[in-house]
């Protein structure tokens, strides 16, 4: 895996508490017949979005909760990361997570 180390524990920190405040019986519900990858991808843009912007962004002051802590530093593409490898962290991450297709398939049942 090419994301590993520090940059892994950022992302896996914000993808954790992306889940947390959403929880994993909502997530199911609300994603329920979506590919895994469509919900990895779902969650991420949530948690980068956080990582990635202060609280000066427009959205903070119209109302959106901050779940991430800011992170100037971060940079997820650093490095030759590309989509294919934050795809395959998503995938650790969140099976890891229990939010895995069969993970969400017996939360809903």
């Amino acid at each position: 895996m090419k994301i590993k180390g520090a940059k892994y524990e950022v992302m896996k920190s914000a993808m954790l508490a992306i889940i947390e405040r959403y929880g994993r019986k909502a997530i199911a519900k609300h994603f329920e017949g979506r590919s895994d990858t469509w919900v990895f991808w779902a969650l991420w843009s949530q948690a980068s979005f956080d990582l990635r912007n202060s609280d000066t962004h427009p959205a903070f002051g119209k109302g959106r909760v901050r779940t991430v802590p800011h992170n100037a530093d971060f940079n997820i593409y650093s490095d030759g990361v590309n989509d294919n490898h934050i795809e395959t962290a998503l995938k650790k991450i969140c099976n890891e997570a229990g939010i895995g297709a069969l993970h969400r398939l017996s939360l809903v049942t």
